[in-house]
């Protein structure tokens, strides 16, 4: 398998670089993003966006050579949904937290198809 190496990500920064096949990369954002986040496989990363650059769906997959695996779509059973807020792991799982008007929800993320395996209120 491909795999990241020497991944770097600064909060306040618009891009991280990794190493990927020998060759240093970069993913550069017009804005700041909300979570950057390298894979527990090392194939990729999950990446939160900011709203005012992606708008709803500010939710994405990209594998290790930068391309994109897939883009993650609010589950339609989350009314009221604002954006995706952050994503990271909980207990090994991949979890987006995505924000609403009253509450946040979680939703596990099977990251090879991007399917939800389960989602609910978070608070």
């Amino acid at each position: 398998m491909k795999i990241v190496k020497d991944f770097v990500w600064k909060e306040d920064e618009k891009s991280f670089s990794w190493t990927y096949l020998g060759t240093r990369k970069e993913e550069q954002f017009n804005s700041i993003p909300r979570s950057v986040v390298e894979l527990s496989d090392k194939s990729g990363f999950a990446i939160v966006g900011s709203y005012d650059e992606f708008g709803m769906n500010n939710a994405f997959i990209l594998n290790a050579d930068g391309t994109e695996r897939f883009a993650l779509t609010i589950p339609l059973k989350i009314k009221g949904a604002i954006c995706f807020h952050e994503i990271y792991y909980i207990m090994g799982e991949l979890t987006a937290i995505v924000a609403t008007h009253s509450t946040d929800f979680a939703c596990t993320i099977n990251t090879n198809t991007g399917e939800y395996k389960n989602i609910y209120e978070t608070r």
